[in-house]
């Protein structure tokens, strides 16, 4: 969808907590939140080198987009993410590449989003953990190799997960605990523990 080919910058990790004005004239994003011009991080390498999480967005409810990103090495421990979303809506995460995290992609709390065509593979937890978030979109992603599940969904309700690969994950490749009126379709799973 780009005319031209764009080479990724490295960054630094970025927090987010509702402060999008400020990251905006910090040039960490593009755009005004808006339906048709979402906020928009894309294009960056960060390697969190450990400590904390690449990506952590709070308590924001404006419209914006995580594109083409390489997220790896956040802290190995509980919740730290490649993209770590608390209390966020109306975003879009696409073509991202997290992997060598914690968790791939954690969402605490996070309604009506869209998870697209991401990597998420070798973290050494989950690939793509959902909690209490309701009526997203997961379609066309890869969660494999990792620790132990592909795809975890708990207490996440009236979510779409379609066409996606979970393949070669330690443990699931997708497991559902107390989630209700979601769909579940066309994906590939195998070879999973």
């Amino acid at each position: 969808d780009k005319d031209n080919l764009k080479i990724s910058k490295a960054s630094g990790k970025i927090h987010i907590n509702n402060n999008w004005t400020a990251a905006k004239s910090g040039g960490i994003c593009t755009g005004n939140g808006t339906y048709s011009e979402p906020y928009i991080i894309e294009d960056l390498v960060i390697d969190a080198g450990g400590p904390g999480s690449c990506i952590w967005i709070e308590n924001s409810d404006v419209y914006f987009r995580i594109e083409n990103c390489t997220l790896s090495n956040s802290e190995l421990s509980y919740p730290h993410a490649g993209t770590r979303l608390y209390n966020v809506d109306k975003w879009t995460l696409i073509d991202n590449n997290c992997s060598s995290n914690y968790y791939g992609i954690y969402l605490d709390a996070s309604d009506n989003n869209t998870i697209l065509r991401n990597n998420i593979s070798y973290n050494a937890n989950i690939g793509l953990y959902l909690y209490s978030s309701y009526k997203n979109t997961i379609s066309g992603n890869n969660a494999s190799t990792n620790r132990y599940y592909g795809f975890y969904f708990y207490y996440s309700n009236y979510n779409n997960i379609s066409v996606n690969n979970a393949n070669y994950n330690n443990n699931r490749g997708i497991y559902t605990y107390y989630c209700d009126n979601s769909i579940i379709l066309g994906n590939t799973i195998k070879n999973n523990g």
